[in-house]
């Protein structure tokens, strides 16, 4: 791939048509923002835990994602090399902000535990032979720059009943901004806290305060992969997709 675009400077295949990247220069995308320390440090693969940590990055993003996967079945084939072959529509769950009574806090639960030790703890129970010190600095990325969990944060921080349910809304975007951009929405411009059993609509993503069933994210919400991949999400912040 040595053809550089004059206009955007993309490299392509010699045989690529001209225009298939940004369209002679119409289409003008904005860069993509560097990743937050420690992220990226952990990205460049020039120390002995990037080089970990890239290496099992897929185990790390478990640790951390707000959704769980599913299909509509899935057979499991055990033996030496266990797989599994998946019939029909696969697609992400989403269950509540807090756990139900007597259970452990799990997937976006995790996040409200409220002391970061038990956090670290407990995604190292769910996901073994991870440096417990990796998860803790990503812990605190996630914490400090994620618009998700801010945004979950701040609206359980705002009742103290728990008659209410988080929705975010797949059309909000910020003013001027383009629709699928990922990282520019700020506080209150992503989710909207509804009290009681107020109607929603079919492509919203709703998460109530504590129930023990999943509920299926439509998988064209602009939020469906940065929920289940919020590391590699994380990384690519400012990237339009």
């Amino acid at each position: 791939m040595n053809k550089e675009c004059r206009f955007c400077g993309a490299l392509k295949w010699k045989e690529e048509a001209a225009g298939m990247c940004c369209s002679g220069g119409k289409v003008a995308l904005a860069s993509i923002d560097e990743p937050v320390e420690p992220l990226k440090e952990l990205f460049s693969h020039e120390t002995d835990e990037s080089r970990r940590f890239l290496k099992n990055i897929r185990k790390y993003n478990t640790c951390f994602h707000m959704t769980s996967f599913g299909a509509d079945n899935i057979v499991s084939m055990p033996g030496f090399c266990p797989t599994f072959t998946i019939q029909g529509q696969v697609y992400h769950t989403i269950g509540s902000l807090l756990p139900a009574t007597n259970t452990q806090p799990k997937f976006l639960q995790v996040y409200f535990m409220g002391d970061e030790e038990a956090q670290v703890n407990r995604r190292s129970e769910y996901v073994q032979g991870l440096d417990r010190n990796t998860v803790q600095k990503i812990q605190q990325v996630l914490h400090n720059h994620n618009i998700l969990v801010h945004e979950f944060k701040m609206a359980k921080d705002r009742v103290t009943s728990d008659n209410y349910k988080v929705v975010i809304h797949p059309d909000r975007v910020p003013r001027g901004e383009h629709e699928r951009r990922f990282n520019a929405p700020t506080t209150n411009e992503i989710a909207a806290l509804v009290v009681s059993s107020e109607q929603t609509a079919s492509r919203d993503i709703v998460i109530q305060a504590h129930d023990d069933r999943l509920t299926r994210v439509p998988d064209t919400h602009r939020f469906y992969d940065a929920l289940e991949y919020p590391i590699i999400l994380e990384r690519t912040r400012g990237v339009q997709f």
